[in-house]
């Protein structure tokens, strides 16, 4: 969670519109995919309510198919 905040924070500050926020850890080094996700997801809509207005999109991203429906479960 601490580096999705440092990656949205640092999106703020250089005044980006979006930024594509990576599944970061998902599913490598034993750490599960859709923990990772669901870690990364919170992170960001905590960061939104916060933030409300400073970014127009926050889109998330994986390497593969695996990584995106690890996502979507997570959104619903």
């Amino acid at each position: 969670a601490i580096a999705v905040t440092a990656a949205l924070d640092a999106a703020e500050e250089v005044g980006a519109r979006s930024v594509a926020m990576p599944a970061i850890s998902a599913g490598i080094f034993g750490y599960p995919r859709a923990d990772a996700c669901m870690v990364i997801v919170e992170a960001c809509r905590d960061w939104d309510t916060v933030h409300v207005g400073s970014l127009e999109e926050i889109r998330l991203v994986g390497r593969d198919g695996d990584a995106a429906a690890a996502f979507r479960a997570v959104l619903g």
